[in-house]
């Protein structure tokens, strides 16, 4: 799409610097910066990250713009609402995007389907185009494996899950019934008594040995993959909002809930029902506490619980103090 067109989507969308006739092919985020991508600068964050690169071709979008404008970005330009801005423009990319799939044939039909001749795949699973099956796998009844998916070799996902478009297993990958794996993410931004929708078009990327009990939903990210590392696993009823990272060997106990862009560093664990809030980053080797709510980051080994979460003696000698005091009344 020529940069140019992107007005007709925000009529607010002023190009200050860059080529006009610009193709601008997708948006990127910070996790995922691409050749003629647009990134939304939401505040001086988030261009330190864009300037960190070494290959700057792709554009910047302010809302307010700095007083010096970088020059070696592929373009510039400047939005009335920025969080307005994500809703308009990521509609057409996840329209084009939507286009070039085809879910409503099957993939084997079509031809396009790479399926490994060890793979075993049961009656009444649905493949859609473009996808790849690796060796060994197994795939139960009732599965339905969308557009654009990938899955490694020794993979076997159970009866009745759903795998959305762009979803990439690694090797030995298990994957427990009714599961919905790369479901639209749930991000709107609010304005004039109304939800606008962000459309997602990022995908789940999950590492080896990865396994996940039943009625599991991982969010697709929302411009980048929502990512699951090597050697974690998931118990029944874990949700994971788009773009949470989490890393190698990371533990989540039942009904675990993880909210957007959350990340957990390699080896955590989390209890039963414990929540992440937007945004936290918990570091490496952390342990929490069923039940707790964290609500801000926390650095590596950290021992948490609680509602605010905080450091679990601390919690802990609370709870006394309150049951010691209200045993005196």
């Amino acid at each position: 799409m020529k940069l140019s067109k992107l007005s007709q989507y925000d009529t607010s969308f002023t190009i200050l610097s860059g080529d006009s006739e610009t193709c601008v092919e997708r948006i990127c985020d910070k996790y995922s910066f691409s050749k003629n991508a647009l990134f939304f600068c939401k505040d001086d964050s988030f261009l330190e990250e864009a300037i960190k690169c070494e290959s700057k071709d792709f554009g910047l979008v302010f809302e307010k713009v700095p007083e010096v404008l970088p020059d070696d970005f592929l373009f510039i330009a400047q939005v009335d609402d920025l969080a307005m801005s994500m809703c308009h423009l990521s509609k057409p990319f996840f329209d084009i995007y939507q286009e070039s799939l085809n879910d409503e044939v099957d993939g084997r039909q079509m031809g396009t389907t790479d399926i490994h001749p060890t793979a075993i795949v049961s009656q009444q699973v649905f493949l859609g185009q473009n996808v790849k099956i690796g060796k060994g796998c197994k795939i139960h009844p009732g599965t339905v494996i969308m557009s654009e998916c990938e899955l490694g070799d020794g993979c076997e996902v159970y009866p009745n899950s759903v795998l959305h478009p762009k979803t990439k297993l690694g090797n030995n990958v298990r994957i427990s019934s009714h599961c919905t794996i790369g479901s639209d993410g749930f991000g709107y931004n609010f304005k004039d008594g109304v939800h606008h929708k962000i459309w997602h078009s990022g995908g789940v990327t999950i590492g080896d040995d990865v396994e996940m009990g039943s009625g599991c939903t991982i969010d697709q990210g929302t411009f980048s993959p929502t990512r699951i590392g090597s050697g974690s696993k998931l118990d029944n009823q874990v949700h994971m909002a788009h773009n949470v990272h989490i890393g190698r060997g990371v533990i989540l106990c039942g009904q675990v809930g993880l909210s957007g862009s959350a990340q957990l560093g390699d080896y955590c664990v989390l209890g039963g029902k414990a929540g992440i809030g937007p945004d936290c980053t918990i570091g490496e080797g952390s342990q929490i506490a069923g039940n707790a709510m964290v609500t801000t980051s926390w650095p590596k080994g950290s021992v948490l619980g609680g509602h605010p979460a905080r450091a679990l003696k601390e919690w802990m000698r609370g709870v006394a103090y309150l049951r010691r005091h209200s045993l005196k009344k």
